[in-house]
């Protein structure tokens, strides 16, 4: 049986960090279009497409494999610090720089040196986002976010449906003459490489 370590940090001592940084977050969540909030939501946008039935077309689902454990973390930072700063605009006065400055300084804080100890040892987690940290759903759908967006998903000419759910969870419906080539369309659909589709933030 295959198995890796994963770190649980649902107690962690920065833990009030990430949960500042994750309600900082919510509203650039709820606007990426990519999203769905649950399974209710991926039932209602289903009912609402129009699909052309002159065209043949495919149903596609899948999962990022590993998804948490994959992510660069340090590389993931820099993304979401991006996103936050185009979201909220280029601090210009005094107070905006300090509450930009307190962000960054948060998201360090909430994400970077998790430690647990087992078994009398203490292990350090250098990679990936840990399971249980307030904000890790929040930086993990937004770095998705990052890769579908550069590769213009959402409005692919032979994608009339793409969404993500439950973070990992992808659905898509494509037109294709057939399954392999439909598998051909969604190729662009890839997660590594993702963390370089957005340029550094100007403020560090």
């Amino acid at each position: 049986m295959k198995v890796r370590p994963i770190i649980p940090c649902h107690s962690a001592i920065q833990n009030p960090a990430a949960m500042y940084i994750s309600k900082k977050l919510k509203p650039l969540v709820k606007v990426v279009p990519a999203i769905l909030k649950g399974t209710k939501d991926l039932a209602q946008k289903l009912s609402e497409i129009k699909i052309d039935c002159t065209d043949k077309w495919w149903i596609s689902t899948s999962d990022v494999v590993a998804f948490y454990q994959n992510i660069p973390l340090k590389h993931c930072i820099d993304i979401i610090c991006a996103l936050y700063e185009e979201h909220t605009g280029v601090p210009s006065m005094d107070k905006e720089l300090k509450e930009m400055k307190l962000f960054i300084l948060t998201l360090h804080v909430g994400n970077l040196n998790l430690i647990t100890q087992y078994n009398n040892l203490l292990y350090h987690q250098k990679n990936g986002l840990a399971m249980g940290v307030s904000d890790s759903p929040d930086l993990a759908n937004l770095s998705g976010w990052s890769f579908e967006r550069n590769a213009q998903i959402m409005s692919h000419p032979l994608i009339p449906y793409y969404y993500r759910w439950f973070i990992d969870d992808i659905c898509a419906i494509v037109y294709a003459p057939s399954g392999m080539e439909a598998l051909g369309v969604l190729n662009i659909i890839k997660f590594d490489g993702m963390y370089q589709s957005l340029p550094p933030p100007s403020w560090t």
